[in-house]
Order: structure tokens, then C-alpha cells, then sequence
């Protein structure tokens, strides 16, 4: 941040203000001129608010000074020649900041636009020590004053980043206005899923000003994959397949029916009739948006087609391919740069987004153009810092080459507080340690060039890491920050006479994570406690510092904040206790010892009995941590051997591992001895509370989400004959699968899957199966056969239907490899659905049926049954 004082030497005048000199309220009046605007007078009466809070007597909000006071004027009434030396573009810089000036006789506060007034004003009350740390009432803090000190001069505030993002959503017990609130009061100027969309889904019609008196937020036409509005498959495609990427002799629209904005094919990035057609439809979101400062030109999402038309060719980049060879970033940059040449014409102060992304990531050396606006991607090492950590070379060198040709034009966007979002129950008491993270991070952004800042995030951490949402947006605004003064503050307003051993805590934990051998590079795994970070001595330092922070004298919110982090800290204890318990230190890591017989949990952790298991459960559920984290841990970590049970044919071996989530391991022809089921060979030697490891095989998710409840599970199984019958309950939900070989000279496998509501009340739920299937060439150009609705058949491959949703009508396909074997497959349900197909490897592809989600009254069932048949020469 630009941050310049002048202080000023001033004769004091009779009743005015002398430098320094304590002001009580009564002599206060705030001024907002005889027609503000509603940010003006927003802003106004906060600072009256505030004020009063602070002293008990709120100053009168006049249109005009009386000439009794010392008057504060806010925004225009200020006078415009504070503001004069600002560039006034939408999108510079310069449009969030504000003055402070502080005179013998009055007091200005005036912003380059209604946000900076309102920035202004906040920055005054922080000054006299307000603060806000989380929405709402926990987390302000606001100091009692007799009297309020203004010392003389003019201070001057520009940000650090241009865009400033915490992408915050709804989530239960955090009001929505509340954390709009928040988010205007340090500064923090987009959150896409606060959007008006949002704000009239969640705040009643009298609550939806929320943005507009707090000077809006920076209007973008959307923050991501949006070259599906641009060019929408229903508009053109029919007439114009040539706008869509062309693949193997066939032209793919964007997305699926379904699905929009994911998967599907491209657009053809040459074509001088798209990149009209986007220039167009940028100008126009400008024509009707006057403060419309961003709009994207990006990609859906997935492993998308890109076009392969002789213009594109000459670009470089080959689907699938991963590396250099497999790089779009040529097509990417060559592409937003024609669109962003258009634009300019007309709008050359506005901006032209360009991702640099999934497989357009790789830096290239092509100047952009003044209006592209660079957005980097960043993935690595989630808990240190990019400049900080060699796990994050790789990163650091792709975004300082970035750097080199985007000075200035530069943004980021960041996942490390995102967490296990998708999964993760709506309040979830996980430590996110990455204040040191933060501290450095942010300034080495700034330091090369970079000037926009983005991270998503999940709320449903923030209430237990109060202090990295905090920090991310106070080196959002300003990088030029003492962070121990920035710990001490936030300690000692929050927690009180606890302040010193909460803030000695936040210290060693941090410490331990920068001298830790742990480099999450899943951002889920952020939020499951590492044993390399909380070993015995660290976590029994924290266990002592934490216990006097309970036992100091607290007032009720300083006592609910403590509370938090004391939860926070249990939730840690119980975590690393059971991975301690089942044999796991900071030098330990976990794996699976894989079988012809059987597979070995754990191999190198120890064995426990029921009641050790019982004990660890009964801890968990007294402390509340009894979710999925630590259940992934435990059915992990437990040692144990889990036997693979053999079906068998004349024709077919099949190999299922009831105690590993009822998993089909094996689908193995007899005459060939080729396992068509992926089956790794790999231990997979990984960190225990990564989210998904692949088992390989067959397996099952309860509900929409991935890896779901059923995938990590023991089932209870029984044998008959030609057959396993297995079953596993959530409590409310039972999945009950049954592998069997329906004819015993032929080689078809079927499962028939039965999820039944054994709860009182409706349940809304579905059911996804997930293959993993091995072949023996290039995965992506094995050849299907596919039956369409109307019952015709299209011919493709794994290819071209990457990730597309294919309607389940039969559920029919025949997939053909090397050397003619076909393999051929069947599903029915009565829940609807459709398949995927996606190339996973260079010999590996997933065949998903996504079944629809159904309302089960109690006792319904959600039934699919499906047949996988080999077909020799």
C-alpha cells in the first residue's frame, strides 16, 4: 500500500483542534453536504455510530457544518481537490483510495470514489481502535473512549492489490449481511459469491442494499469459466459448429446440457468470427454496465477439448498430453489478446481477464496486450510460503516467468483456505495454519509485480481461523505490515487477559509448520493435523499454554472466542491421538500393502482391538470430532488384513475386497489373464488424511459428492453361490451390492446395488458408481459404441466423450481396445442417470453412472443393476 503522511504545523485556533489533542464527541459534528449519496451517508452515520459506541454520545449528522463543532466531512463534502492527483479509471488502482486529512479546524475523509469514503471512514474508527475481526457481534471489538484524539496532517491510502478477494460464501451461523459487512469493513472489494444473485437468495428484500450503500462491490461479468455466455452452444452451435473446437473429425460444443460451463469441447480460438463474437459481447457487458471494470475470457472447466484446426495446430499443444507438448498456453494468451485488442478500441481502460490454468498454465513469451489482465492459478505447497518452501519451485518459477511479461498486469488466485469444502459439515472445527504463509506470501505477490489477489475459500472454517481470514485481508489492502504488531492486536483485542498464551500458541504452531517435513499439496489435506507438525512436544506446549488461556479471567465474548480456539485445539488432540495411537509419528507415513490373497491396511501400524477402536470413538464423539476426517483416519490406520474373495468361472475370475469398501478389485478374463479393472501395483506411500486414495477398481459413493460415504467403509458380506452379497449403513441410508456370475460358462459380471431409506422421514439422496478400467494402449483412443436415446448408435472414443454426460438410455456401450477384445456394458435404474467417461492415465479411464437424485419416502430404495461383459475375437 501507498501510504503517505504529511503533518502539518498549524496555529490553533480558538475551539478548534490542537495537534493531538483529546476531542470529546460533544464537540463533534459530521457533515455529509446537502445531497450525498447513499454510500456518503452510509458512511456517515457509521461514523456517528461507532463514535457513539466508543464514547456513549453518537455526534449529529448535519448536511451543513454549524459552526459550533469541529465538523468531519465525509466524501464530496470533503472538497474534490483531495482526490485530484488520483486516476479516476475503473479499474486502476487508484479507484479504492482515500485522504485523511486532519486540520486546526476541521476533519476530511474522502475517497477516489464512494468505496474509498467508506474506506476512510472505517480507517478512522480503526484508528481510534475499532476493529473487526469476524462478522457480527464476536468479532468486533470496540474500545470504550471518553474522549477521541485526531492528531494533524494528511494521510494518504492507496491498496496493494487492486482486486481484493476472500471468496466468501453463505454458510449456517454466519448471517449473510453480517459477513458483507465484514468483508466492506477491511476492504475487501469482490466476493463472487456474495453477488446480488446471492444477496436476493439469502437477505429479505429490506437487507438488500447491503452492497449498494457500502459503494458496491467491483463489478466483474463473471469470475471464471464463462466462454459458454459468450458463445452458447444452443445459439450457434448448429449453424456454426466451426466456432467449437475441432477433434478427431468431429466439432465439440462447450460443456453438456447439464453442465455448461464444464467439460466438453473449446472454442476454436483462431477463428476471427469468435474472437469478434466475444470482443462483441465484452463491449456490450460495458455499453450496459458503466462500473463494469472485468470480464473473463475463460475456458470451461475439466480436461476440456481444444481444437485441432490447421490455424490452432500452428499454435502448438496436443490434447491429453500432459507437459510441455501438451501446453494451450500459446492458444490461451494468442487468443485473449485478439479479443483484448478489440476491445481497447473502445474501452482500453477496462479489462480483459486471461486464466492461466489447468493445461494453459505454462508460461509462454508472447506480450499481452495493455488490457489483459494475467489471473495465475496457484496450486503447490499449501501451508508455506511460495518464495519460502522448495516444494513450491515449480510455482514459483512459472509465476516469475508470468511475472516477466505481466508487470502490473498480473493477478493470483489461491485455494489454502479453501479446506475440504465440498465435504466438510457447515462449521468445522480444523486448524488452517498459514499465518506465516500469509505473511509472506502476499508481499512476495506484490514484490513481482503483481497487483490483483483472489483466494477461495470455505466459510465453514473461518469461525475457528478467525485470524487467517483476518490477515489474508489486511495484507489484501496493505503488505507493509509488521505482522507481530498484527498478532499482538488481534490477540489482545480478542482474547483479553488470554491474549499472551493464545498468541504464544499461534507462534509454536507455527513455527512448527515452518520447520515441518509437511507439504499438503491437496488443499483438503490443510485441514486434517499432521503428527510431522503436532508432535508430543509441540502438542503438550500447546496443551499447557492453551490451559491457561482457560483459566484466565475473561469477560462473555472474550470467553466464547477462547472457547473456539480451545475447540479448535480438542479437535487437534483427538486427530493426532488416533494417529499416535494406531502407530503414526512425524516421521511416520501411511500406505497399503497390496495382495494376490489379501491386502494389508497399514502394514507397518499397529493392530487394535474393538475396544481400543470403541475407546478412540467414544473420544471423538465426546470432544465432537467425530466426523470425517477422523473417520478416514481410523479406517485407514487401523492394521488389519482384509482378504480378497474370489468369484470364478470357466470364463471369468472375479476379486472383491469387502472390508475396503466393498471394492471389485478384479474383473480378470481366464483366456487372456487380463484384468480389466485398474489395479495399482503401487503401496501408495501418502500422507493418511488425503481425501481420496486411489484403491483402484470398482467402487460406490452414496450421494452426489466424490468418494462419498460407502467408499471408505467395512461392508458385512456373506458368500452364496456365484455370488457375494454385501452391505453397509449410514443409519439412516443401507447400500446393499451384490457381485455375482449369472452364467457360469460366460464371462458377464453383474452388481446389483439397492440403497433403501431405513430412517422416518424423506431422505433426498442418489447413488454413483465409479469403475477405474485398465488398457493396454492409449486409454483415450479406446473405441466405443454408444446407445443413444432414440436407440441409434454413435461411434466415439474415450476421447472425445471426455467428460461429457451421456444419457443413460440402456445404459448401453461397447468399448473396444488392442487387438479386438470389446468389453461390453449394461446399466438400468430407476433413478435416471447418466454416464462419464474420463481418461484418468496414459492406460486408465473411469466409466461413472451418476444416478439421479431421488426423494426416498422411508422404506424406498434406489435400485441400479449393472453387467460387464467380455467379448472375444
Amino acid at each position: 500500500m501507498f501510504f503517505r503522511t504529511i503533518f502539518l504545523c498549524c496555529a490553533i485556533l480558538a475551539g478548534a483542534l490542537s495537534a493531538g489533542a483529546a476531542v470529546t464527541p460533544e464537540k463533534l459534528e459530521i457533515v455529509t453536504g446537502a445531497e450525498p449519496t447513499a454510500t456518503e451517508q452510509f458512511a456517515a452515520s457509521e461514523l456517528s455510530r461507532y463514535i457513539g459506541l466508543m464514547t456513549g454520545t453518537a455526534p449529529a449528522v448535519v448536511p451543513e457544518p454549524s459552526g459550533a463543532g469541529v465538523p468531519i466531512h465525509i466524501g464530496r463534502a470533503a472538497g474534490k481537490q483531495l482526490t485530484e492527483k488520483f486516476n479516476h479509471g475503473i479499474a486502476h488502482i487508484e479507484h479504492d483510495a482515500f485522504v485523511i486529512e486532519v486540520l486546526p479546524n476541521r476533519i476530511n475523509v474522502t475517497g477516489n470514489s464512494d468505496r474509498g469514503t467508506l474506506y476512510g471512514v472505517y480507517e478512522l474508527l480503526e484508528q481510534q481502535g475499532c476493529r473487526w475481526f469476524f462478522p457480527g457481534k464476536l468479532g468486533e471489538c470496540v474500545p470504550r473512549r471518553i474522549s477521541l484524539s485526531f492528531p494533524e496532517g494528511k494521510q494518504e491510502f492507496i491498496p496493494d492489490f487492486n482486486q481484493r478477494t476472500i471468496d466468501i460464501g453463505a454458510t449456517d451461523g454466519i448471517d449473510f449481511g453480517e459477513m458483507i459487512d465484514w468483508a466492506a469493513k477491511n476492504r475487501l472489494n469482490f466476493l463472487p459469491a456474495a453477488r446480488m444473485f446471492f444477496v436476493r437468495k439469502y437477505l429479505p428484500p429490506d437487507r438488500q442494499d447491503v452492497w449498494e450503500k457500502r459503494g458496491g462491490q467491483q463489478e466483474w461479468q463473471f469470475h471464471v469459466h464463462n466462454l459458454n455466455q459468450m458463445v452458447p452452444t444452443e445459439k450457434y452451435f448448429a449453424e456454426h459448429p466451426e466456432y467449437y473446437a475441432l477433434y478427431k473429425g468431429r466439432r465439440h460444443p462447450i460443456g453438456t446440457p447439464s453442465r455448461p460451463g464444464y467439460g466438453g469441447g473449446n472454442l476454436c480460438t483462431t477463428n476471427p468470427e469468435v474472437i469478434d463474437i466475444c470482443a462483441k459481447f465484452i463491449i456490450d457487458y460495458f455499453d450496459r454496465n458503466p462500473e463494469g471494470m472485468i470480464v473473463p475470457v475463460w475456458p470451461g472447466d475439466g480436461a476440456i477439448i481444444w481444437c485441432e484446426c490447421p490455424e490452432c495446430r500452428k499454435l502448438k499443444g496436443i490434447n491429453f498430453m500432459n507437459g510441455r507438448r501438451g501446453s494451450m498456453s500459446r492458444r490461451m494468451i494468442t487468443f485473449g489478446n485478439a479479443v483484448a485488442k478489440k476491445v481497447a478500441v473502445k474501452y482500453p481502460d477496462r479489462k480483459v481477464l486471461v486464466p492461466a490454468y489447468a493445461n494453459y498454465i505454462r508460461p509462454v513469451d508472447i506480450p499481452l496486450e495493455p488490457n489483459v489482465l494475467l489471473q495465475y492459478c496457484l496450486h503447490g505447497d499449501y501451508a508455506h510460503g511460495v518464495d519460502r518452501c522448495s516444494h513450491n519451485r515449480a510455482e514459483r518459477e512459472q509465476l516469475e516467468a508470468w511475472a516477466k511479461i505481466s508487470r502490473n498486469q498480473l493477478g493470483v488466485w489461491e485455494y489454502f483456505l479453501l479446506g475440504d469444502h465440498y465435504s466438510a459439515p457447515a462449521e468445522n472445527s480444523a486448524m488452517l495454519p498459514v499465518l506465516y504463509r500469509i505473511k509472506t506470501t502476499l508481499p512476495y505477490f506484490k514484490s513481482i509485480g503483481m497487483n490483483n489477489y483472489m483466494t477461495q475459500s470455505s466459510p465453514k472454517y473461518w469461525k475457528h481461523n478467525i485470524a487467517a481470514y483476518y490477515f489474508t485481508a489486511k495484507y489484501a489492502w496493505s503488505t507493509d505490515r509488521d505482522f507481530d504488531a498484527l498478532l499482538d492486536d488481534f490477540c489482545r483485542n480478542m482474547y483479553g487477559k488470554a491474549a499472551p498464551f493464545i498468541r504464544d500458541y499461534y507462534i509454536l504452531v507455527e513455527d512448527a509448520v515452518a520447520h515441518s517435513d509437511w507439504h499438503p499439496s491437496i488443499y483438503s489435506d490443510l485441514a486434517v493435523p499432521s503428527p510431522k507438525v503436532f508432535t508430543a512436544e509441540v502438542t503438550a506446549k500447546a496443551a499447557g499454554l492453551l490451559d491457561r488461556a482457560g483459566r484466565a479471567e475473561l469477560n462473555e465474548l472474550e470467553r466464547a472466542r477462547v472457547d473456539l480456539v480451545l475447540n479448535t485445539f480438542r479437535h487437534i488432540q483427538n486427530n493426532i491421538g488416533t494417529q499416535n495411537a494406531l502407530g503414526f509419528d512425524a516421521k511416520a507415513d501411511w500406505r497399503i500393502q497390496r495382495g494376490r490373497e489379501a491386502y494389508i491396511m497399514n502394514p507397518d501400524g499397529r493392530e487394535l482391538s474393538g475396544l481400543d477402536v470403541q475407546r478412540l470413538e467414544t473420544n471423538a464423539l465426546d470432544v465432537g470430532n467425530y466426523g470425517d476426517d477422523f473417520k478416514r483416519i481410523l479406517f485407514r490406520a487401523r492394521k488389519r488384513r482384509m482378504p480378497v474373495l474370489e468369484l470364478k468361472n470357466t470364463a471369468l475370475s472375479v476379486g472383491v475386497i469387502p472390508e475396503l469398501g466393498g471394492r471389485i478389485i478384479r474383473m480378470t478374463d481366464a483366456g487372456t489373464s487380463y484384468n480389466y479393472f485398474d489395479e495399482p501395483v503401487s503401496d501408495g506411500k501418502t500422507s493418511i488424511g488425503e481425501k481420496y486414495f486411489n484403491y483402484g477398481g470398482y467402487e460406490e459413493y452414496i450421494g452426489k459428492g466424490f468418494a462419498g460415504p460407502g467408499w471408505e467403509s467395512t461392508y458385512r458380506y456373506r458368500r452364496e453361490s456365484g455370488a457375494i452379497r454385501m452391505e453397509f449403513s449410514t443409519g439412516t441410508l443401507k447400500l446393499e451390492r451384490t457381485v455375482s456370475l449369472p452364467e457360469p460358462d460366460r464371462p458377464v459380471m453383474r452388481i446389483e446395488s439397492v440403497l433403501t431409506n431405513h430412517s422416518g422421514e424423506t431422505v433426498t439422496t442418489s447413488l454413483r458408481t465409479h469403475p477405474s478400467l485398465a488398457w493396454s494402449g492409449n486409454a483415450g483412443d479406446a473405441r466405443l459404441e454408444l446407445t443413444l436415446p432414440d436407440g441409434s448408435v454413435r461411434r466415439s472414443t474415450v476421447d472425445l466423450e471426455h467428460d461429457k454426460a451421456i444419457a443413460a438410455h440402456g445404459g448401453k456401450c461397447v468399448i473396444t481396445g488392442p487387438g479386438g477384445n470389446r468389453l461390453a456394458y449394461k446399466v438400468d435404474s430407476n433413478c435416471g442417470g447418466a454416464l462419464y467417461f474420463c481418461k484418468t492415465s496414459p492406460h486408465t479411464f473411469t466409466l461413472e453412472f451418476l444416478g439421479g437424485e431421488r426423494s426416498l419416502p422411508p422404506g424406498d430404495s434406489i435400485k441400479i443393476t449393472q453387467e460387464f461383459t467380455i467379448i472375444h475375437n
